[in-house]
C-alpha cells in the first residue's frame, strides 16, 4: 500500500469532533485551514466554522468533497443516510481516501450505503475502536 499525499481535506459534517480534527490539524500545522472545505448543511454553523478556523464551507457536500485527496464521514449516525449518498462518491476524485469517524456506524453498513465507494475501494480498509479502559 502506498502513502498517502495529502494536500486537501473535505469533512462532511462540521460537529464537534470534525471541530477537534480540524483543530488539531491547523494546530499542528499539518495543512493551511484552507486547504480544509467542511460540507455543512447549516449556513450559520458554516459560517461559525469559517470565522473560528479560517477553513472554506459549503452547503453543498458534492462541492467539499471534489478536490479533497481525503474525504473524513464526520456525520451523527442518524444524518448517515442523508448526507452520505452515492452522487458524494461519484464527485469524489477516484484516488480520494475515506475516513469515517462516525460512531456506530460499522464498515458493512457504511458499504451497503454506497456500494460505489466499497467497489471503488481495490485495497484493504482498517477499522479502529476502543472501549473504556477498566483498571
Amino acid at each position: 500500500m502506498g502513502q498517502i499525499a495529502v494536500k486537501k481535506i473535505a469533512f462532511i459534517g462540521g460537529g464537534a469532533m470534525a471541530k477537534a480534527i480540524i483543530k488539531g490539524i491547523i494546530g499542528g500545522g499539518l495543512i493551511a485551514p484552507e486547504m480544509i472545505t467542511v460540507g455543512e448543511p447549516t449556513e450559520a454553523h458554516a459560517r461559525s466554522l469559517h470565522e473560528a478556523f479560517g477553513v472554506n464551507v459549503t452547503t453543498d457536500n458534492k462541492e467539499a468533497v471534489k478536490d479533497a485527496d481525503l474525504v473524513i464521514f464526520a456525520v451523527k449516525p442518524q444524518v448517515a443516510p442523508v448526507a452520505l449518498v452515492p452522487e458524494l462518491i461519484a464527485a469524489m476524485k477516484k484516488d480520494a481516501w475515506v475516513l469515517s469517524i462516525m460512531g456506530s456506524v460499522t464498515l458493512e453498513q457504511l458499504a451497503s450505503q454506497l456500494p460505489a465507494l466499497d467497489s471503488a475501494a481495490q485495497e484493504s480498509c482498517c477499522s479502529c475502536g476502543g472501549t473504556k479502559n477498566e483498571k
